[in-house]
Parts: structure tokens; C-alpha cells; sequence
């Protein structure tokens, strides 16, 4: 099995599978809050959060988006971490920092869709993830 020979990206691979589920249910709340308006809210635009084209709902939307993108990136990561040519602490870092992003970014762009301010915070979790993807892309060029 992959993840028995991927100590380091077995958390990874783990966290993924189960974040995803977060992807899953607010992708089910945003449906159900805009079922409540009626099939056609796309051409009369309910204007809950400020109607559909509102940076809030954009924002609920980039959320939800992001946990199942950032869930499925963890995955992956986790598949091939272990084959970087990097310091087992460098592995554990990046594993880490993907795993901050991942939790940080959905909830930080569901957290500004109803109080603003919160997004500037939005570049500390999406540096994690870079700097996650840095490491393994590093990992993989000097193999």
C-alpha cells in the first residue's frame, strides 16, 4: 500500500481524505442556502450576501473551492513527499505547511465573506502553501 511506505506523507494523505468532507458539507450549505431562493437565482439573483456576483459570496464560493482543492493537493503531496531528496525535517515542514494552508485558507475566506477584514490574513496560509510546494518542487529537481 502507498501510504504504509509514506510515513511523512501518510498525514498528508490522511488529512486530505477527511478535510475534503468539509468541501463536501459547505458545498451542501451554499446549495441549500441558494435552493431556498428558487432554481433560478443565477438570472433573478437573490441578494443574500449581497446577490451573486457580491465579493461575500464569491468569497463563501472560493472557500468551498478550497477545501476540496487544497484536500486534494494534501493527497497528492502526501503520494510523493517521500521520494523528495530532501532532510526528513525539510519533509516534515512542507508536509506541515500544507497542511496550514489547507486549513487556513477555506475557513480564512469563509470567515472575510461576512467580516472583511479578516482576508488580509488570507497570505499567511497561502504562503504555507507555497512554500510547501517549494520544498517538493526543490525535492524533485535536485534528485
Amino acid at each position: 500500500m502507498i501510504a504504509a511506505s509514506c510515513p511523512i506523507g501518510h498525514t498528508n494523505i490522511v488529512f486530505g481524505w477527511l478535510w475534503m468532507n468539509l468541501g463536501f458539507v459547505t458545498g451542501l450549505l451554499l446549495g441549500l442556502k441558494v435552493e431556498q431562493f428558487g432554481l433560478n437565482t443565477l438570472a433573478s439573483g437573490p441578494t443574500w450576501l449581497g446577490g451573486y456576483d457580491s465579493v461575500s459570496r464569491r468569497l463563501l464560493r472560493l472557500g468551498h473551492v478550497a477545501f476540496l482543492m487544497l484536500s486534494l493537493l494534501n493527497i497528492v503531496y502526501g503520494l510523493f513527499i517521500d521520494g523528495a531528496a530532501l532532510p526528513e525535517g525539510l519533509k516534515i515542514a512542507g508536509s506541515a505547511a500544507m497542511i496550514v494552508g489547507a486549513i487556513g485558507v477555506p475557513i480564512l475566506c469563509i470567515a472575510a465573506a461576512f467580516y472583511r477584514p479578516v482576508k488580509i490574513f488570507l497570505g499567511i496560509p497561502a504562503t504555507a502553501v507555497l512554500i510547501g510546494n517549494l520544498l517538493i518542487a526543490w525535492g524533485y529537481v535536485v534528485r
